[in-house]
């Protein structure tokens, strides 16, 4: 299909890896929304499993982490030094995330069912970012609101793990220890780790490092210990309306199973393989827009069909899907590439550089420099940060 080609400067398994996050994330809500709350005894442990798939959101932070450090790294590999230009890197993530955002928050108030418990604060914070008491249009919002955040954030950790290393683990360590052990158990301070991960799993990838066999190894190590974290280990949510009642499910154990599954995906033939295939491209290339309708779709799916359990959670299924694709194809496609991308980043980019001006931060930053010679990288090209 034309329209779902792959572009030019893509991994494809991290696409294919975006496509089983988002897959994760709406079974998790159609298991979470169902209005088959009585469970048949035969569907009990495929409900178990689907509940599970909110991880895949730990799987979308690392992939968030990878393909912004990829880049970077692949020329710092290359060439033995890197610039990174603050206010393009700026004026592409805003570029990127607010317009489909926007365009997702303005197609969620045309729907009755989607305001209730909404008012016009709730979407001017939505607007702003700001996830505090806030009662969202849809409930997966609210880690675009922590993304964002680490955003301003990423700068810092490249540095670390280019010049600094231990100090790069020393505050990955240290957020989980917060997270884990006091009461700084917020959003924010929970998927940092993950974040960094996926700088971890990028410069491994950039490096052509054989990783297969001990990610294998420790896969069903990190998922177990995950399963075990789970009954001490919830994050209360910091929303407000009826997403307050909920709880993020993350821990180490399963940012550690991403990290893992990431790892393996790189290095297996046949799992990179599979993952390259068109369906997966497909779903991962449009996985942004999924993500941003499908919760509120998987809700009016299953309430208004009434369908038994089965058939309920595969009508969730395929709406959520198809209204991703369909929004994919209205209002993201045109911020990914082609000309109005390229003509909003250059109208956002002087602003950036100003902006940095007055905060007097440097607009250019040389992460490292290397008196080696040039190493060639690996045979991947740049991707297309999600």
């Amino acid at each position: 299909m034309r329209g779902s080609r792959t572009p030019e400067h893509r991994i494809r398994y991290v696409d294919g890896l975006r496509a089983v996050a988002v897959l994760l994330v709406v079974a998790n809500h159609a298991m979470l929304h169902s209005p088959a709350l009585r469970v048949p005894v035969a569907f009990a442990s495929l409900a178990h499993l689907l509940l599970e798939g909110a991880h895949g959101v730990d799987l979308f932070f690392v992939l968030s982490g990878f393909c912004l450090s990829y880049p970077v790294l692949e020329r710092l590999h290359r060439e033995g030094a890197a610039r990174f230009n603050l206010a393009r890197y700026f004026a592409k993530r805003i570029i990127r995330i607010v317009p489909p955002y926007y365009a997702a928050i303005a197609v969620l108030l045309l729907v009755p069912f989607t305001r209730a418990g909404a008012g016009a604060a709730d979407v001017l914070k939505q607007l702003l970012f700001l996830d505090w008491h806030t009662s969202f249009l849809n409930g997966s919002f609210w880690t675009l609101c922590v993304e964002l955040r680490w955003y301003f954030v990423f700068p810092i950790a490249l540095v670390l793990w280019v010049n600094r290393p231990r100090a790069f683990w020393a505050v990955a360590a240290a957020s989980t220890i917060l997270y884990g052990a006091t009461r700084m158990h917020a959003p924010d301070v929970g998927t940092l780790l993950p974040f960094m991960l996926g700088i971890v799993a990028a410069d491994m990838e950039v490096r052509g490092v054989q990783t297969q066999r001990i990610a294998a190894a420790l896969l069903p190590v990190f998922v177990l210990a995950a399963l075990v974290l789970e009954r001490s280990a919830s994050m209360p949510s910091p929303f407000g309306g009826e997403s307050a009642i909920f709880f993020v499910q993350t821990n180490p154990g399963w940012q550690l199973a991403a990290f893992a599954l990431v790892l393996l995906s790189a290095r297996v033939t046949a799992l990179r393989a599979l993952l390259s295939t068109a369906p997966f491209t497909a779903v991962g290339l449009a996985s942004y827009s999924i993500y941003l309708l499908h919760e509120p779709i998987v809700t009016i799916a299953e309430g208004r069909a009434g369908l038994p359990f089965a058939q309920g959670i595969a009508l969730a299924y395929a709406c959520a899907l198809a209204g991703g694709f369909a929004f994919w194809a209205l209002f993201e496609r045109v911020w990914t590439s082609g000309p109005l991308k390229a003509r909003a980043v250059g109208v956002l980019e002087p602003l950036c550089e100003r902006l940095a001006q007055r905060l007097q931060v440097p607009p250019q930053m040389v992460l490292w420099q290397s008196s080696a010679p040039p190493r060639m990288p690996p045979t991947v090209t740049e991707p297309v940060t999600p």
